[in-house]
């Protein structure tokens, strides 16, 4: 039978034990607002309204005897193991014994398989043997370290005081690991996605993307005329890797301010760019498009702006590529009496060398932070720029913690920048939004949420569908 969600909760608000979880904190947020309005209250206490991770966290908090591993911990750990194998090889096929020199390659594969290891099926096959003597030695590992893996759990839920009232969770990644242990937990509620309402929902078919997109800004920019408040509006785009570029690009033409909440990997951001063209300059032995590309990076405010560019056009009338692999330094001879210029030279070659040869991740944070000082007019950063550093820097923080964590010296970390890129890479941000523009999500992240309009885009049956596989690290035939 179905059932409307706004009306379940409203007829809960008078229990102050109370408490609602939706698949995610957009779809809270908008429930607390609907809920707001629909009762007339001056305000409800947020933490009655949260989202599925966020109620993973209190109700499932885990073995309290250890620390939970973390991804950083797991990227240690597997960065460990990839450099013993490349020392004295023991895996054959998870790393083939051809690529064994560059094991540390294969790191960032194998800790991202590290939570699903307790799952592991037994076997007799090569393959899935090497799988289960990784989870041999990082059971081993945690161990030790008084660590544990969440993941390896079983999901049982702590002491319960509130009364939980669940909405949609059946559509996030993990509910089929928690179904059974949300269900027995006492007073609890769930509504699943098959109860939802089944008033009918307006849709049409449209021959392209193009048109449909046409289509919804056309309505969009109707309704704000008309009087529709733009926060009220919210897009929810399937795959957006292929319709926000041209969701943005028909947004633009038409005049609708859109802002994307959509996540993207930290090492994207001004911070992970920044350490990332720092470290390809040193490896390129400061070759012209290295330097190039660190200089013109619109997005970071040089002290010395003019002198950067006078060092570029030298190079472009020298001729520069790169120092020759014997002799003199080739910028070096062609700088000539600019001071300026070869006094910039010469701090960034020993400042990127700093970052790229850092052999932990204390020193790299040392090296990081002298470059920005030393180059950087930092009060010019904007608020958007400032958290992304930020952000950058937590990363790095915890890889330092896990390494400390791991037993490892603070110092002692072969390649750290290159785990710290690799770690920047596998870490996803949402942007803090300036824009006040439509918000844009990815689909389903937005189910459950009660806005004045909501737009479903791109709705095929190849674009909403996501199959699981939990064992996707393994060969298929394992």
């Amino acid at each position: 039978m179905a059932r409307d969600i706004l009306a379940e909760v409203v007829a809960r608000l008078d229990d102050p034990a109370a408490r609602f979880a939706f698949p995610s904190e957009v779809a809270a947020s908008s429930i607390l607002a609907a809920a707001l309005e629909a009762t007339g209250r001056k305000a409800l206490p947020a933490r009655r309204f949260v989202g599925w991770d966020a109620f993973k966290s209190e109700v499932f908090a885990g073995d309290m005897r250890g620390r939970p591993s973390s991804k950083a911990i797991r990227a240690i750990f597997a960065r460990t193991l990839a450099l013993e194998n490349a020392q004295d090889p023991f895996l054959r096929s998870v790393v083939p014994v051809s690529a064994a020199a560059a094991s540390v390659r294969f790191a960032p594969s194998i800790a991202s398989a590290l939570p699903a290891l307790r799952s592991i099926p037994d076997g007799r096959g090569d393959h899935v043997a090497e799988w289960r003597e990784i989870r041999r030695r990082y059971e081993a590992f945690m161990s030790e370290r008084g660590l544990y893996e969440a993941a390896w759990l079983g999901r049982e839920a702590a002491r319960v005081r509130d009364r939980w009232f669940l909405v949609y969770v059946d559509l996030t990644e993990d509910w089929d690991d928690y179904a059974e242990a949300v269900s027995a937990l006492p007073g609890a509620g769930v509504m699943l996605s098959a109860e939802a309402d089944d008033r009918p929902v307006p849709a049409a078919r449209f021959g392209t993307v193009v048109e449909e997109i046409r289509a919804v800004l056309l309505t969009i920019r109707d309704a704000v005329e008309a009087g529709t408040d733009p926060a009220g509006i919210m897009i929810s785009a399937a795959s957006p890797e292929s319709v926000l570029p041209i969701l943005e690009r028909e947004a633009a033409v038409a005049g609708v301010p859109l802002d994307a909440r959509e996540g993207r990997p930290l090492s994207e951001s001004s911070g992970g760019r920044l350490v990332a063209d720092a470290v390809a300059l040193a490896r390129s032995r400061m070759s012209f498009g290295s330097l190039r590309r660190l200089l013109l990076d619109a997005s970071r405010p040089w002290k010395e702006r003019e002198t950067a560019k006078r060092l570029l056009s030298i190079g472009v009338r020298k001729h520069i590529v790169a120092p020759l692999p014997e002799g003199a330094d080739a910028w070096e001879s062609s700088i000539g009496n600019d001071d300026e210029a070869r006094r910039l030279y010469r701090g960034l070659r020993t400042a990127a060398s700093r970052i790229a040869d850092a052999p932990g991740f204390r020193s790299l944070r040392s090296a990081f932070d002298s470059f920005r000082r030393a180059f950087l007019d930092e009060s010019a950063w904007s608020p958007g720029q400032n958290d992304e550093i930020a952000r950058c820097l937590a990363v790095l923080d915890e890889l330092e913690e896990a390494a400390e964590a791991a037993g490892l010296p603070p110092d002692a970390i072969p390649g750290a920048a290159d785990a710290y890129l690799e770690q920047l890479a596998g870490t996803r941000y949402l942007p803090v939004s300036v824009s006040g523009g439509i918000a844009v999500y990815r689909f389903p992240v937005a189910a459950g949420a009660m806005p004045d309009l909501h737009f479903v885009v791109n709705l095929a049956q190849g674009s909403a569908v996501a199959a699981a596989r939990p064992l996707s690290f393994m060969r298929a035939d394992e």
